[in-house]
């Protein structure tokens, strides 16, 4: 049985627009356009993974039950910063095989083991 859902009023469809906009304007906000269902997929990611992990930083030696003990997080670190890096990583060597262009972001090329991966290519 499929759900119908119900139409918006141009009310509703303006209050949306207006919302989005005000959401686009802010600082560090990002407008992109997706072009791949992979893409889809890894926005609806990052968006949820962007919010959970500046809570997790922000819990990380905190006492009680909702703090996150050093020992815990450190490894959980170090993973998140490696999967970017491995991500990064993909993109160049996808973008090298279509002999397209892949900048990379400053946080990622002046990594110091990146510097080393870049000189031996």
């Amino acid at each position: 049985m499929t759900e119908t859902r119900k139409r918006l009023t141009k009310e509703e469809i303006q209050a949306k627009m207006e919302k989005r906009i005000a959401m686009a304007q802010q600082r560090d906000a990002r407008v992109i356009q997706i072009n791949s269902h992979r893409g889809n997929t890894m926005t609806n990611i990052l968006r949820q993974f962007d919010k959970i992990y500046n809570i997790f930083k922000d819990r990380i030696g905190e006492s009680g039950e909702k703090g996150i003990p050093l020992e815990n997080a450190g490894p959980l670190l170090k993973r998140a910063e490696d999967v970017v890096f491995q991500f990064s990583e993909l993109t160049e060597e996808i973008a090298g095989l279509l002999n397209l262009k892949y900048y990379a972001p400053d946080e990622i090329s002046t990594r110091p083991s990146a510097a080393g991966n870049q000189a031996a290519k």
